[in-house]
């Protein structure tokens, strides 16, 4: 049994791609899409991220012995938020570090 070549015809669409996209989908579609992502982008860059990136900088000046004062009106100990935990527990470091040096610094006064 002989099998002949199956021969298919391919249609290039005369329509651009974008055209195309907008007689399946709307432009307001696309734009919720948009947003969509958008959002959350925005979100986490000023909630999340700018505020990590401080933080590391102020433990960045500490752990080289900078004295560094942190925003007081952000940081609250009761928050849940586990960023204003973290800057209350960086904060409490900065003051502990400050209390050990002075202590050193009068034991080495007083021998």
């Amino acid at each position: 049994m002989m099998l002949l070549p199956c021969v298919q015809s391919v249609t290039i669409p005369t329509k651009p791609f974008l055209q195309v996209i907008l007689s399946v989908i709307s432009i307001w579609e696309v734009l919720l899409v948009i947003v969509a992502f958008i959002l959350p982008f925005v979100f986490l860059q000023t909630s999340v991220v700018r505020r990590i990136k401080h933080l590391s900088e102020v433990m960045s000046a500490i752990s080289v012995g900078r004295k560094v004062e942190f925003n007081k009106g952000e940081i609250t100990p009761d928050s849940s938020n586990e960023l204003h935990q973290l800057a209350v527990c960086a904060d409490r470091l900065s003051i502990s570090i400050t209390m050990a040096e002075n202590a050193l610094r009068a034991q080495r006064k007083n021998s």
